[in-house]
């Protein structure tokens, strides 16, 4: 759980970074940023995505609002990594934010297909609170990973169509 002076220092900072994007997305991402401090009570049931063009900020704000909890590298996780480590890292930090950097278009379908499994992973992990259920060949049940913070996504482009767009939380 987070002291109180640091949920004062979090909020103060939150209000702060409304200045640095348009009122459109710093109100929302400033929301995103404040709900780590009451998660553990209310148990979101989505994530943001920050959809844009390349070269337009979204990553540098991601990690400005990711910073205020604590000291991470650059971006822990990216549409580049397993789903598997994707799913650790939205059960390691509670209370917290995850950003999970740059889904954008790639060059193969294959490559296209993969990121876009993974962030549909993303979004049916944190709506259902619960992650991917896994048993040993002996059928006993494997330790459960549920996300147990804030994510937000980067992302060039959204990965569901117009009819999934309520699970993005648009």
């Amino acid at each position: 759980e987070v002291p109180e002076a640091g949920r004062k220092a979090i909020l103060s900072t939150t209000l702060k970074l409304m200045d640095v994007a348009k009122e459109h997305v710093a109100l929302p991402l400033a929301a995103m940023s404040a709900l780590p401090l009451v998660a553990s009570i209310l148990r979101p049931t989505f994530s943001a995505w920050l959809i844009g063009k390349t070269e337009a900020g979204k990553s540098v704000l991601a990690h400005l609002h990711q910073s205020r909890f604590g000291t991470f590298p650059a971006f822990p996780q990216n549409f580049e990594s397993t789903p598997t480590s994707v799913e650790r890292s939205m059960n390691t930090t509670k209370d917290s934010l995850l950003v999970v950097d740059d889904y954008c278009p790639k060059d193969t379908p294959r490559e296209s297909e993969r990121q876009r499994a993974l962030a549909h992973s993303i979004i049916r992990s944190v709506g259902n609170g619960a992650s991917r259920g896994r048993a040993k060949s002996t059928t006993e049940e494997r330790t459960d990973f549920p996300p147990r913070g804030i994510t937000i996504c980067t992302a060039e482009e959204s990965p569901v169509g117009p009819g999934g767009a309520a699970s993005l939380g648009n």
